[in-house]
């Protein structure tokens, strides 16, 4: 699983200066979640115990930071009562009982566009925030054009935007087409949990396989910012695919999966008939991702940062240490 990009540069002089503070400020986060992890694994349980008090404010402060890690602010152009045509199982709507968690309106068919959404007008802002649209569907060829519309209208407003998707190649090669001139404004986050296609099939059904979506990546070859996300991450061996995509991108953020109790409940059969990636999922704790952050760390891979979910479960881990 190796490909070649050539005249691959760090597009800093691309991207806005907002979007740079959000990104530092999420490097002193990280520092200061190892620092926390740190101190923690040295501490007895009597020291534990006489600073509890310091250390949970500094969590408080650093960890579970609720300032946003990736954006400021979402959107999505797709009706409140659909679900996203890639049905990945762990979808965060259909697994919270198919019940839209913004709306609470029931999610009952597949992905249509609401061209209220798309004709929306946007006012301008005054300090730029970061845009991640979309949040809860991804962008297919049947809806890139109004993907585009707004996305330059967010732009225009002021607005910085992040693009999550499961990469198709014909959807990015219109979208790097079309938003050329407004490439210091936008990012394209790419979501990769794992680099054995088979398990990406098990999981995401319709969404692109592996392969297609290194082939995104070598496609853009340094033209717009691109990151990547391992969120939720589906086996224990990030590393394989790390190694593989990490000099070609300026980020890659690594989280477990949300929702796995109704997940569960949803998807009943699913579970029976994969036992062994759920056994997996599961396996990824605290003490998983302590290892994972410690091996990270010894191999100086810099661009690597913590979802909120995986901080939690660290620091939960040392505390019981």
């Amino acid at each position: 699983m190796k490909f070649k990009i050539k005249n691959i540069f760090f597009i800093s002089q691309y991207i806005s200066i907002n979007r740079m503070l959000k990104y530092q400020n999420n490097i002193i986060k990280r520092e200061n979640f190892f620092r926390i992890i740190d101190a923690m694994h040295t501490m007895t349980d009597a020291t534990k115990n006489d600073t509890d008090h310091v250390m949970t404010d500094a969590i408080n402060h650093t960890v579970t930071d609720k300032s946003q890690d990736w954006w400021d602010k979402t959107y999505n152009i797709i009706d409140s009562g659909t679900f996203c045509s890639n049905s990945c199982i762990y979808c965060y709507v259909s697994a919270c009982s198919r019940i839209n968690p913004h709306t609470g309106s029931l999610v009952t068919s597949k992905m249509k566009i609401n061209k209220n959404k798309v004709n929306k007008g946007w006012k301008s802002i005054k300090t730029q925030l970061v845009m991640g649209f979309p949040s809860s569907h991804d962008v297919f060829d049947s809806c890139v054009n109004d993907y585009i519309s707004v996305a330059i209208k967010m732009m225009n407003a002021g607005y910085y935007v992040m693009m999550t998707t499961k990469p198709r190649l014909s959807v990015i090669k219109t979208v790097c087409q079309a938003l050329w001139l407004y490439r210091k404004s936008f990012e394209f986050r790419f979501t990769i949990g794992s680099s054995n296609n088979a398990i990406l099939k098990t999981w995401e059904p319709y969404a692109p396989d592996l392969s297609e979506r290194l082939e995104c990546i070598k496609y853009i070859n340094g033209q717009y910012r691109v990151s990547i996300s391992m969120e939720p991450l589906l086996d224990t061996k990030p590393l394989d695919l790390i190694q593989v995509i990490y000099p070609y991108v300026q980020e890659i953020w690594i989280g477990n999966m949300n929702h796995t109790h109704e997940i569960e409940n949803l998807h009943q059969q699913f579970i029976k008939d994969n036992i062994y990636l759920t056994h997996e999922i599961n396996s990824m704790d605290g003490k998983f991702f302590y290892g994972l952050i410690s091996q990270i760390r010894s191999m100086g891979l810099n661009k690597i940062f913590f979802k909120e979910s995986v901080r939690n479960a660290v620091i939960n881990y040392c505390k019981k240490k």
